[in-house]
């Protein structure tokens, strides 16, 4: 896949990814069924892109980012955002859904 590398922003980190999932959610989700929840994904084919967990390293942060470091192996979810992308632009904060491996 190509895409622009993102540059993070002051408050960002760059991970470059190496691994995410489809989960049976993904799958269901690309199905269209129930048919009901078609009035949600969209009538005749999905609007968005599965995959929104991710895992992988630390590329660079932004000046404002205190949590985290490059080179950090780090794990987490971007809510429904697609994380199917070779380097993600994300913001710093540690939840339970996103934790650094390495210190």
């Amino acid at each position: 896949m190509d895409a622009e590398k993102p540059v993070p922003k002051d408050d960002e980190v760059l991970i470059k990814n190496h691994a995410t999932e489809i989960s049976p959610a993904d799958i269901a989700f690309r199905s269209g069924k129930p048919f009901i929840a078609r009035f949600f994904t969209g009538l005749l084919r999905p609007k968005g892109i599965p995959g929104d967990v991710l895992a992988g390293e630390i590329e660079a942060v932004g000046k404002n980012v205190s949590k985290f470091r490059k080179g950090d192996r780090v794990f987490g979810s971007r809510g429904r955002r697609p994380a199917l992308r070779p380097s993600i632009s994300v913001w710093q904060r540690r939840t339970p859904w996103s934790r650094c491996l390495q210190n």
